[in-house]
């Protein structure tokens, strides 16, 4: 009984990470994470927590190498064949930060295919469509279309369409999409994804000559991201007269 009860326990801390981490409250996400104890908590719930606790230094540091292969590797086999988007993602981000992005999109196309979880697509969705739009890869980028296109068609306000709006707009270049998106992750309540569209929206506005537009709103995004302490992110949205 007694280790029934932790186990629950975990798990429940397990999830309130997640919803600290989605909320941009990292600081209490990582301080969680580092209080569930090793062996205590199910291979689900062990993965998403180091993804999410790899994600955020990924994020906040720009000199975190990522996380370990060996790690990945040793969690992906305990899962037996399940996806852990978290996890999946922190492994995405230490390729592309490693300068391999099309290693990080294989992956992420990758679980996208292999897992029929709503909460995977809502982990990695976005991700995906902006590389495969960044490497110009098209087999991807239909991939990502055909996925997003019967949950636009759906007209159901839920938070995977949110997530669909935002693929969709970074496909087409779309910042009306874009900022919809931005807005309805304002209204959720989920900093990290709403500066991501602010930021594709600016560039979609730089690219359309509209420049002001573009500057005010990377300028929204990069607040967010200070906020969050995402040094990355703003170091990488950095111009040149900021530098």
């Amino acid at each position: 009984m007694l280790a029934s009860n932790v186990l629950r326990l975990s798990q429940a801390r397990s999830l309130l990470v997640e919803l600290l981490f989605a909320a941009g409250r990292w600081d209490d996400a990582l301080l969680e994470a580092g209080s569930v104890v090793e062996g205590q908590v199910n291979p689900d719930n062990e993965a998403t927590l180091l993804g999410i606790a790899a994600v955020i230094r990924a994020h906040r540091d720009p000199s975190f190498i990522g996380l370990d292969p060996l790690d990945y590797e040793r969690q992906t086999a305990q899962l037996g064949g399940r996806v852990a988007g978290p996890l999946l993602l922190a492994m995405a981000l230490t390729n592309e930060r490693a300068g391999r992005p099309a290693e990080a999109l294989v992956l992420l196309m990758w679980g996208l295919a292999e897992s029929e979880e709503v909460t995977v697509a809502a982990d990695v969705l976005a991700d995906a469509a902006r590389l495969a739009v960044a490497l110009g890869d098209q087999t991807a980028t239909q991939a990502v279309l055909d996925y997003v296109e019967p949950i636009m068609r759906a007209s159901a306000e839920s938070w995977l369409e949110n997530v669909a709006m935002h693929c969709a707009g970074l496909v087409a270049r779309d910042p009306v999409r874009l900022l919809e998106a931005a807005r309805r992750y304002a209204e959720a309540g989920r900093p990290l994804p709403r500066a991501q569209a602010l930021e594709a929206a600016a560039t979609a506005l730089a690219e359309a000559g509209d420049a002001a537009g573009a500057r005010a709103h990377l300028d929204e995004a990069r607040d967010l991201y200070a906020a969050l302490g995402a040094e990355w992110d703003l170091a990488r949205t950095a111009s040149p007269s900021r530098q």
